[in-house]
């Protein structure tokens, strides 16, 4: 999946940091002790932190490449000034114990930031209180006996978190905690937290945008949003956490894009009630598992948006493998979306309806189908479905005559026109009956569906000589697969518009076989 322009161009403008002031001094540190003593004759971080003026820049001597600051003097604040922090990589700079961001009282007028880049925080995190933009890039976080990075307090703050792997703490990966913040997450992973991988609070003002990342293996949700705000996650992979994938509280607002939540403990998009509104788009939910709901779960007036998803192989140990809406009027429309081979234990293995107050639309590009032990339920809550594939393998039942005769005009649905397709019966490396050419005249064949447009979804196809298979029809969609002989080939076009006439095209003419057409 790629970036669209808008979010490639952010990423540039994010990526590329704050400009370090023209005016701003570099200061050195020398050792690796975490020491206080103007008259030792080196600079250890903790003093360059101190004499670092406003917008100053703190670096490492080369000789201590790779090194350890362990902060033995307790807590390394950051305070009143705007400050960089740099290394030479994750690798060969660890800062070892608790970093603080504390700007209380505030120094300089208005929002300070702090930028870390190049360096692995370990051992204690990184917390911030109010009034602070804070940029960290290209660092590791881990170990902490806590959060990763944690945010409290009331004031406006900014976060960014660009190419960045925060793993291995006792608390959340990270945790931002109270009112009006926003947080950027691109390019990094967030794994293997003991908590949640991504915590996140606020009252309807935070927003949250993560891009391009991973969020996985983590003891809670993936991501959890408590109460408000905007979350947006886009190029993404949140799997394999304990809890939900995502977990959006009363009045957030989410949208997903281009996106995997896949084989999570719960379900895998949350909604969980009191005006939650979600859109997903271009994702792919699958193999999560929960109680109810396996791949999306609507609590009280939760409305889900799907366009152009899949709802896959999600199971529930009660109802709704694919899709739950609860009874408080939880709501979901499918455009364009696919729920598919999914399982619940009791009912509703693809959607599960819970009443009258909820609603399940589902246009008539979607496909709800192939669920276990259902498509939908109660039945009279679901809406129409969209009828499942038809599968025509031309055994049952079999084609008039006798083989090598013609198959003319409407058989299952599909009609083969006029002496232009032959069936037969066990040939080469098929043991059931199929069709081919009627002649070796021509290297194409087309047949139409009858009765209305539809989607070719597939077939089996074999040669006894190897060519190449391509596939059109009159929406203009094409499949081309070379052929090889020995062994029936699978084919899945992957086409998403329904046509009227299919063309065959094989460069081997009448050597083709074809066999089980599916088509819906």
């Amino acid at each position: 999946m790629k970036h669209s322009s808008l979010f490639a161009a952010l990423i540039a403008v994010i990526s590329f940091g704050t400009a370090i002031p023209a005016n701003a001094a570099t200061l050195t540190v020398t050792t690796t002790t975490d020491a206080v003593d103007p008259s030792d004759g080196v600079l250890s971080l903790r003093e360059a932190v101190a004499d670092a003026a406003d917008g100053d820049v703190v670096v490492f001597d080369r000789s201590l490449l790779p090194g350890v600051v362990q902060l033995t003097l307790g807590d390394l604040i950051l305070t009143r000034k705007n400050l960089t922090i740099e290394g030479y990589g994750a690798d060969q700079i660890t800062i070892d114990g608790r970093i603080l961001l504390d700007n209380s009282p505030a120094g300089v007028p208005g929002r300070i930031t702090i930028a870390l880049r190049s360096l692995t925080l370990s051992g204690g995190g990184l917390l911030a209180t109010p009034v602070f933009n804070l940029e960290i890039s290209d660092c590791i976080v881990e170990n902490s006996n806590t959060h990763g990075i944690e945010s409290i307090g009331s004031s406006p703050e900014t976060a960014t978190i660009v190419g960045t792997t925060i793993r291995n703490n006792l608390g959340a990966g990270i945790r931002n905690d109270f009112l009006g913040k926003d947080v950027t997450i691109i390019n990094s992973v967030i794994e293997n937290n003991a908590l949640d991988g991504v915590s996140l609070g606020g009252d309807g003002i935070d927003t949250t945008l993560i891009i391009g990342s991973t969020v996985r293996n983590n003891g809670g949700d993936g991501i959890f949003s408590r109460r408000g705000g905007t979350l947006t996650v886009v190029d993404s992979n949140i799997h394999n956490n304990d809890d939900s994938g995502v977990n959006l509280g009363t009045l957030t607002s989410g949208r997903i894009v281009n996106s995997f939540i896949s084989y999570n403990g719960e379900t895998g998009i949350v909604g969980a009630g009191g005006g939650v509104f979600v859109e997903i788009v271009n994702s792919i939910m699958q193999g999560n598992s929960a109680q109810v709901g396996g791949g999306l779960f609507g609590g009280v007036a939760a409305d889900f948006v799907v366009r152009g998803s899949q709802i896959l192989g999600n199971s529930a140990d009660d109802e709704g493998g694919g899709i739950y809406l609860s009874g408080g009027g939880a709501t979901a429309s499918l455009f364009g979306s696919r729920v598919s081979g999914n399982q619940a234990g009791n009912q509703g293995g693809g959607a599960f309806v819970a009443a009258t107050i909820s609603e399940l639309t589902v246009s008539s590009d979607s496909t709800i189908q192939s669920n276990t032990p259902d498509n939908c339920a109660p039945e009279p809550l679901c809406p129409p479905l969209p009828s499942e594939p038809t599968l025509v393998d031309f055994d049952d039942p079999k084609p008039l005559g006798s083989s090598f005769s013609f198959l003319n005009g409407v058989f299952e649905g599909i009609n083969f026109g006029a002496n232009q397709w032959r069936w037969e019966g066990a040939y080469n490396v098929n043991p059931t009956n199929h069709i081919f050419f009627a002649s070796g005249a021509g290297q194409s064949r087309s047949f139409s569906f009858d009765g209305g447009p539809r989607i070719l979804r597939g077939m089996q196809v074999f040669s006894p000589r190897a060519g190449t298979l391509t596939l059109t029809d009159d929406a203009g969609q094409t499949y081309s697969k070379p052929i090889t002989t020995g062994s029936l080939i699978e084919i899945e076009t992957g086409w998403t518009l329904p046509a009227m006439t299919v063309t065959v095209q094989f460069t081997r003419g009448w050597d083709l076989g074809v066999d089980n057409i599916v088509y819906e």
